[in-house]
């Protein structure tokens, strides 16, 4: 009896269930996917505007972003970055993936004044970063892989 009620509710539940969310509007569909395509402001810094737009994001970790810019910068298009940024003097440094598998990473700096970029350290195997600034004014990146912390000296 006690199973025979319960087989019973789950099948009321499973048909209300399959209404409700099968009645999904082709609008309420189109407002989602306009909502992921949605570029936000990253940053900006003198004339120059960096805009993020989410692509997907590491199971328990961080997400990943498409980035471009105005003025346009060409090297960003089709490259896949972190949301770490650090803004210094004229410039500011952002954090490329090379890989969404695997932790490797790049340090760019963009100055905003000429829209030079530079890779500042190639292939970081990590993508949880911080940034401080000595007490000789020079930059130290952090970086953690889960096992030890690797410090780089950042000279721009």
């Amino acid at each position: 009896m006690i199973i025979s009620i319960g087989l019973v509710f789950m099948l009321v539940m499973w048909i209300w269930s399959f209404l409700k969310f099968g009645n999904v509007s082709k609008t309420e569909v189109q407002e989602i996917s306009a909502s992921e395509e949605q570029w936000t402001v990253l940053t900006s810094i003198n004339d120059l505007k960096i805009q993020q737009k989410y692509l997907h994001e590491i199971r328990f970790g961080p997400a990943y972003f498409e980035l471009k810019s105005e003025p346009n910068i060409q090297f960003l298009k089709n490259k896949t970055f972190g949301d770490w940024f650090y803004r210094h003097k004229n410039g500011v440094l952002l954090q490329q993936w090379n890989s969404t598998a695997t932790p490797n990473t790049n340090l760019i700096f963009i100055d905003a004044e000429t829209l030079e970029l530079r890779t500042i350290k190639e292939n970081i195997p990590s993508v949880l970063w911080t940034l401080t600034e000595t007490e000789d004014k020079s930059l130290q990146l952090n970086c953690d892989t889960g096992r030890e912390i690797l410090t780089y000296k950042i000279e721009l």
